[in-house]
């Protein structure tokens, strides 16, 4: 569960160093003139050229996503500064559990504390949820200089829920904790809509969790068929409003496109962060690309261009019938390029998060459909891999197997659905 606050913290201290460079007016505009596009429109190479033409006529370029990026409702925001949210991360990170969301008696006792001082937070967060519609509104023309301060929130907002949620339980209110878990689901619902791949996997990681809060909730005393509706009712809404990676694909193109243009004017040692740069230094890749002409970046970006459109075409099918040609497709990238040790070194698992969260919502409409006598959801194998899912009932209990032995296969307890 570390991992999806590891990527939060992460974020905060990037929109940290981030925001330090650009109130500097020169870095400022040299980011802005990056999302026109000036070295690959200009290129030498006619078939660089032909892929921006092609993907300005498709509406994809950065300046054109982020036109339409704009056009959305403003996301509501939980009014903190980048200090703050990096703190607010780390604290519930500590607090959040792994395997199964309850807490010892001491740790309890620290998270009811942790609550009532942040009962500020928590007051925002719920007003905020009633103004969810749209996702954060990504900045296409700034590329990956942008803040993204508004993912912080959301995965504030979604963790600090689940705690509340986990404490309500531990008191007996069933009901408040459904509430709880359902909103967290909303935030991480609306974090997904952003067209940013990264985006897609921090709401998976963040959906597990409250997933195993979903499952707490069955097993608490208090728990009624009205809880597991509201559960289940929340994952119908999640699953059935969710698209597919097409968006998020062609908000990371535009993004790389960006990436592309900064190297091009310098600014490569601020597009990686400093675990990134030991890495890539310690071979020597780093050196590489701050001396490459800017006719071996433009080589090198017609490579991703050509990779990134057949990803983006794939995407269409299920995972299981092009994982295994995906990773064929990215071997074939020349060694030491920024294409596939920077902007492809990350992409096939970030798809595999998504795919995986997906199967893990499916697999617990299932269960809850089944543990509260509802009519079962039309979800039968898991995208992923194509394994059917399987349920399990034992008496007071359904277990439902997600095929794949690196999910956890969600248990529920069997709640009679009272007589009319």
């Amino acid at each position: 569960m570390s991992r999806g606050v590891r990527l939060l913290c992460c974020l905060a201290a990037m929109a940290c160093a981030v925001g330090c460079g650009q109130r500097d007016p020169d870095y400022a505009a040299v980011v802005r003139q990056c999302a026109a596009l000036p070295t690959a429109r200009a290129s030498s190479l006619a078939p660089l050229r032909g892929q921006i033409e092609q993907i300005e006529a498709d509406g994809g370029l950065p300046l054109q996503m982020a036109q339409r990026a704009a056009m959305g409702r403003p996301f509501p925001t939980l009014m903190l500064h980048d200090q703050q949210r990096l703190s607010l991360g780390q604290e519930l990170d500590a607090y959040t559990p792994g395997d199964r969301f309850t807490f010892d008696f001491e740790t309890l006792s620290e998270v009811q504390k942790w609550l009532k001082n942040h009962k500020l937070l928590l007051d925002r967060v719920d007003t905020a949820t009633g103004r969810l519609e749209g996702g954060p509104t990504p900045r296409f023309e700034q590329g990956f200089f942008d803040q993204m301060a508004s993912l912080d929130d959301a995965a504030i907002a979604a963790r600090a829920l689940l705690l509340r949620g986990a404490v309500r339980l531990a008191n007996n209110d069933a009901a408040g904790a459904a509430s709880d878990v359902a909103a967290s689901l909303a935030w991480s619902d609306a974090l997904a809509k952003t067209a940013r791949i990264e985006t897609r996997a921090l709401a998976g990681l963040l959906r597990a969790e409250a997933l195993l809060a979903a499952e707490e909730v069955t097993w608490s005393a208090a728990c009624t068929t009205a809880e597991i509706d509201q559960l289940y009712a929340a994952l119908r809404e999640s699953l059935d409003g969710e698209t597919g990676l097409r968006e998020p694909l062609l908000g990371e193109r535009a993004v790389v496109l960006h990436a592309y243009e900064a190297v091009q004017a310098g600014l490569l040692d601020k597009l990686v962060t400093d675990e990134e740069k030991k890495s890539l230094n310690k071979r020597g890749l780093m050196a590489n690309w701050r001396s490459a002409s800017s006719a071996d970046i433009e080589a090198d970006e017609l490579a991703y261009l050509e990779a990134i459109g057949w990803v983006i075409e794939q995407s269409r099918r299920p995972l299981s019938e092009w994982r295994k040609p995906l990773v064929d497709r990215l071997e074939l990238l020349p060694a030491g390029t920024l294409a596939k040790e920077l902007f492809f070194r990350d992409l096939p698992d970030a798809m595999q998060l998504a795919y995986d969260d997906r199967a893990r919502r499916e697999a617990a409409a299932v269960g809850l459909a089944t543990a509260g006598g509802l009519q079962l959801p039309p979800y039968r194998e898991n995208p992923a891999n194509g394994v059917a899912y399987e349920a399990r009932r034992q008496q007071d209990r359904v277990r439902i197997l997600c095929g794949a032995a690196r999910l956890h296969d969600p248990e529920f307890r069997i709640i009679e659905r009272p007589t009319p």
